[in-house]
């Protein structure tokens, strides 16, 4: 078998876009660059049944000197949650290739809105970790704000607390109902669970001290935790 390269979805190689699916992986080597060929014909026994006609994408890169490798090795030297680097490592030279996810977020909130349906949507743990992700990143807010409600919400698993109120409070502020945010703060703020570290809790962005980034109360870091499938 060749090596693959496997995409869920579509992305950008080196800007140019390659359908989700498995593909047979080719290169051709040069001095100052390289040929990378993404083959529709992903199970044949290396190279040696290659074909032109089924390249479903070429890309031309630049190598690079690469720390010694003594097998042939495949590395991500970059990975981010919109973007990455793959590279070809052997002996002491690099073959990188960068791939994009224009359409990250977007992705994002599909998986979280199919893990929420599946099931974990009876947890107010994971419907707050899933508005707040979407508040954070300012995206998909009229629903971020319906999970927020959602999980407060006792008769589906929610619960009225410190991390919720202070969740709903920005979901509020967010998609633009800063009555209704100013009164949740309040009762965030009056909650027996509510933080003992000022610096921690929630405020109106009128009270902030000018110069001061406020705290998050959720990182987005945490939400990736509690939805290990939902990113593309």
């Amino acid at each position: 078998m060749n090596t693959t390269f496997a995409v869920t979805h579509d992305v950008k190689v080196e800007g140019q876009t390659l359908p989700a699916g498995t593909y047979g992986l080719h290169m051709i080597p040069g001095e100052a660059e390289w040929t990378v060929i993404f083959s529709k014909h992903s199970n044949s026994w290396g190279s040696y049944w290659y074909d032109p006609k089924e390249d479903a994408l070429r890309v031309i890169v630049k190598p690079a000197k690469s720390e010694y490798h003594e097998w042939l090795t495949y590395e991500f030297t970059e990975r981010e949650p919109a973007k990455a680097t793959v590279a070809l490592k052997w002996e002491e030279l690099a073959v990188p290739v960068r791939i994009a996810v224009p359409n990250v977020n977007d992705l994002w909130v599909e998986g979280l809105r199919s893990q929420l349906r599946a099931g974990l949507g009876f947890s107010w743990q994971y419907l707050q970790e899933a508005a707040d992700w979407c508040v954070q990143n300012k995206v998909n807010l009229p629903e971020a704000l319906q999970w927020a409600e959602k999980s407060l919400t006792p008769q589906v698993g929610g619960s009225e607390n410190f991390s919720t109120l202070s969740t709903l409070w920005r979901a509020q502020d967010a998609n633009g109902k800063s009555a209704d945010a100013a009164k949740t703060l309040e009762k965030a703020l009056a909650s027996p669970t509510a933080t003992t570290d000022l610096d921690a809790r929630p405020r109106p962005a009128s009270s902030r001290p000018r110069g001061r980034t406020p705290r998050r109360t959720r990182s987005s870091s945490r939400t990736r935790n509690a939805f290990p499938a939902s990113g593309p």
